[in-house]
């Protein structure tokens, strides 16, 4: 699913891998197949939340990276750090004025 998005000022697409409810709590869920767990993944979760509407009566998504181990199992990583949208929204800023100072180029 790719959505768009407008937050502070700030437009873009995201395509969470699921957003619903988990016990009945909204949930943006991110799936991840690797070895190891990554803070990052907490950042992308948040601008995530950030630009998914929100139910009419939850304020907040919970968000959760699911880390899909080569054995066939699976283990849920809960990220709740409230600075995590704010790393978005800079770091998205730093790569915008790089581009438009001709610094990096977009991948075609």
């Amino acid at each position: 699913m790719l959505f768009r998005s407008t937050v502070r000022g700030i437009e873009y697409a995201m395509t969470p891998d699921a957003i619903g409810l988990v016990r009945g709590v909204p949930t943006v869920i991110e799936k991840k197949c690797t070895v190891a767990v990554h803070p990052c993944w907490g950042i992308q979760l948040a601008a995530y939340e950030a630009g998914a509407k929100r139910p009419a009566r939850y304020r907040n998504y919970q968000r959760i990276a699911v880390q899909l181990k080569p054995d066939g199992t699976f283990k849920p990583h809960a990220f709740e750090d409230p600075s995590d949208f704010d790393m978005f929204a800079h770091s998205y800023s730093v790569a915008a004025w790089k581009l438009n100072h001709r610094l990096v180029k977009l991948a075609a």
